[in-house]
């Protein structure tokens, strides 16, 4: 997908979003220095996020891809990720108040089901200023795929209610994070915002194109290789890759930068999943990730299928294709977690 980032009234700027990041909710997160200018205070914000989520980080849940919080002051400030109720994985919103980590509200989109497996446009925020007497989930708002939903809260812990929605700390913007229930999946988009979108820049938004006002950060995920990840916002808070090796963040082996178009996610051993090219192209890695022992082939048309043979995680291969040709590919043997997928990451 292409993100142009609107430039003033009528000026675009072209953000090719061809990789993402992968995080295994062990070791793997990225961070951004912390700096006042991510100190929003009780005013608005928006955040828009573009991930793929795979498997549960911790019990039940779904983990957190973006947070700033402040870990001597009891992780106060946020935390965006995903809440798993119902039986579907739902948007979520952790405001923390102060040194006791049970003074908390949660809010999650009661009616909006994140698609488990598959690529999910999630923005979301606050709307209007909160003071330092009480803060609801009615200044809240999240979309999900183009669709609205309604934030409801399920808890302030048991430290009492949150009377101040001051995100105000000493904390690093952090994507995902080891230790701190982060993602398992691949993230290619995160913007974060000043101010709460409008309606048409929501809509903007779930086409591909992001403002530039007030923007404290917008982040494609679109290096490629290497441990940074470019701020195109004014700010230039680059983001650090953090728990991933040099063979991980390094051409041709690197797990770490996951094309987006190259992720095929398999729910149950048998399934299949088609990658098309999207330009004449020779394979030359595939990776599995979140399956121990899971076997799989592939097919050039879909009748004869040839094991796809792996060392660790990695299979170096050469499989030329042209634009438009299609690669067929098929699960056997099943490795992933409980209630987990699992992905084959197709690079070249």
């Amino acid at each position: 997908m292409i993100y142009p980032v609107l430039r003033g009234r009528n000026r675009f700027l072209q953000i090719p979003s061809g990789y993402c990041i992968r995080m295994d909710a062990v070791t793997e997160y990225a961070s951004v220095n912390t700096n006042p200018f991510y100190n929003i205070g009780y005013g608005p914000f928006t955040v828009v996020s573009r991930i793929n989520i795979i498997g549960r980080s911790f019990g039940t849940d779904y983990g957190n891809y973006l947070r700033k919080q402040d870990p001597a002051a009891g992780n106060k400030g946020f935390m965006f990720g995903l809440f798993n109720t119902a039986g579907a994985p739902r948007p979520l919103i952790i405001m923390r108040q102060s040194s006791n980590p049970d003074v908390r509200l949660a809010m999650y989109g009661s009616n909006l089901n994140f698609v488990h497996g598959n690529w999910n446009t999630v923005i979301s925020g606050r709307r209007s200023t909160d003071n330092a007497t009480a803060i609801s989930a009615s200044s809240y708002f999240m979309r999900l795929n183009g669709f609205n939903g309604t934030v409801a809260a399920f808890g302030n812990g048991g430290g009492g209610p949150v009377t101040d929605g001051n995100v105000d700390n000493n904390g690093p913007l952090l994507f995902g994070g080891a230790g701190q229930q982060g993602v398992k999946g691949y993230i290619s988009l995160l913007a974060f915002y000043a101010r709460a979108f409008t309606a048409d820049e929501m809509i903007q938004a779930d086409a591909g194109r992001l403002s530039s006002i007030s923007a404290k950060g917008i982040w494609p995920f679109n290096e490629g290789v290497g441990t940074s990840i470019k701020d195109l916002s004014s700010v230039g808070g680059n983001a650090s890759l953090v728990g991933y090796t040099q063979e991980e963040t390094e051409h041709p082996t690197r797990s770490a930068w996951v094309r987006e178009v190259g992720v095929m996610v398999f729910r149950a051993a048998g399934n299949t999943a088609v990658f098309t090219a999207p330009e004449n192209l020779i394979l030359i890695t595939v990776r599995r990730f979140n399956t121990t022992g899971g076997t799989f082939e592939y097919s050039l048309d879909n009748a004869t299928w040839v094991n796809i043979q792996f060392t660790g995680d990695i299979s170096a291969v050469n499989i030329p294709l042209t634009q438009g040709q299609s690669l067929h590919l098929r699960s056997v043997v099943w490795g992933a977690p409980t209630s987990e997928f699992c992905a084959i990451e197709l690079d070249w």
